[in-house]
């Protein structure tokens, strides 16, 4: 039987907190491109722009777990908190190519995290750490099919990573009289890499004062095969060890292990009546009932000759994810000279219901994105700078509470 925590934290690695596509470009949304960041966006809004586009960012990733403990768990397992950092750095280029067609390459985060618990009271694992980090590059083409409609179509290459680390501490045989069981500690490392292709259709509909984008991305399955494989054995207050508990709790050929990116389908609106005003709002749903059963799979699953004790078998376990909808309302206000401000709020239906559910896949999560952006014009050369800040609280299960900063800044060229 797999120790309860090392089911959790095998299936946290594979529910990561994702950043949104709206994260790397928070100054639109779907129907509110008006520049390279259409790329990322919504590629179908490229057929809009004239000569060639381009955006570059930089974007700093905090993020914050704290932990009370699982609880079925008698003893209480607690950190008081870890923090992670990562840097991100979208890039977009877009070129119209005449009449109506445009094309663009792009590239962008779509999955970034790493958490780090260690642990203050023990129980099965003293302190473990995983990540898993999904990066994609895009190459997109639009088409201006009316004068009101635009089609896009993104090609998605994404590289993905995972990484799992645990320590644990267990006892195993026969006490000598008077004293303890023999204690043992086990360090081990499970990593994978996979790649894969996948695709984003997207429409823009346009008209006087009022903007309608709607971005479709099929799922994309990573499946990583037996992971790559390290361990350490350390036998504590033990005078001799059995190489046979190495063999009995960890199987040469590790975890099998298999990920996703969800199904997810957007709609956004944008008004923009007379003044110095822009409305926008989107819909979005991801189809997370596609996480409803984790498996783990161990290469091994015979019974260890030397001690007649099992190897750890495969599992499935039942994880009640749920698909979920998002909302996002934005707001932004253009001053005399091009400067534009904006305010946007995010928030996600919970995915996973259940007490006892395995995911640090954020719940009832809200996001509040403040930022502005500066324009230059010289000639027929433009240029622009923004920045933001975006911060969020989330609550998930098992005693998590994960919270997340992203600094950012810009710099977009248009001629």
């Amino acid at each position: 039987m797999t120790p309860p925590l090392v089911r959790l934290a095998l299936a946290a690695c594979l529910c990561a907190v994702p950043l949104a596509a709206q994260e790397v470009a928070p100054f639109a949304l779907p129907s509110s491109t008006t520049g390279a960041e259409a790329v990322l966006l919504n590629p179908a809004a490229l057929a809009d722009l004239e000569g060639a586009h381009g955006y570059l960012g930089l974007q700093q990733l905090y993020q914050k777990t704290d932990w009370d403990g699982i609880p079925e768990v008698a003893q209480t397992t607690k950190t008081s908190g870890t923090v992670e950092r990562s840097t991100q750095a979208p890039l977009a280029i877009g070129w119209n190519l005449g009449d109506d067609w445009a094309i663009g390459i792009g590239a962008m985060p779509a999955f970034d995290s790493e958490t780090t618990f260690p642990l203050e009271a023990g129980y099965w694992l003293d302190g473990r750490k995983f990540s898993l980090v999904v990066r994609e590059w895009r190459g997109v083409v639009a088409y201006r099919l009316a004068d009101a409609v635009n089609l896009g179509l993104a090609v998605r290459y994404l590289k993905s990573r995972y990484a799992f680390a645990q320590d644990e501490f267990f006892q195993y045989g026969d006490p000598p009289d008077g004293g303890e069981p023999p204690v043992y500690r086990i360090a081990a490392d499970y990593s994978g890499s996979k790649n894969a292709l996948g695709l984003e259709l997207s429409a823009l509909w346009k008209a006087k004062g009022f903007a309608l984008g709607m971005v479709l991305r099929p799922e994309v399955k990573f499946d990583y095969g037996y992971s790559d494989f390290g361990v350490g054995f350390t036998p504590l207050n033990v005078t001799e060890p059995e190489e046979a508990i190495l063999r009995t709790y960890y199987p040469g050929g590790g975890v099998n292990t298999k990920a996703i990116l969800p199904l997810e389908a957007r709609v956004a609106v944008t008004l923009a009546p007379m003044g110095p005003w822009r409305f926008s709002g989107e819909v979005g749903w991801a189809q997370w009932s596609k996480w409803e059963t984790i498996s783990i799979d161990y290469a091994n699953e015979t019974v260890d000759p030397d001690t007649g004790c099992p190897v750890l078998s495969d599992e499935r376990f039942n994880s009640h994810f749920k698909d979920a909808f998002t909302l996002t309302g934005m707001d932004v206000r253009t001053f005399d000279n091009a400067i534009e401000a904006y305010g946007r709020l995010a928030w996600q239906e919970k995915i996973c219901s259940e007490t006892g559910g395995a995911t640090l896949r954020p719940n009832d999560d809200v996001m509040v994105t403040l930022g502005g952006r500066y324009p230059w014009k010289f000639g027929e050369f433009a240029l622009g700078v923004d920045a933001f800040y975006t911060f969020g609280i989330y609550s998930s299960n098992n005693g998590f509470e994960m919270s997340r900063n992203l600094l950012g800044v810009g710099l977009s060229f248009a001629y």
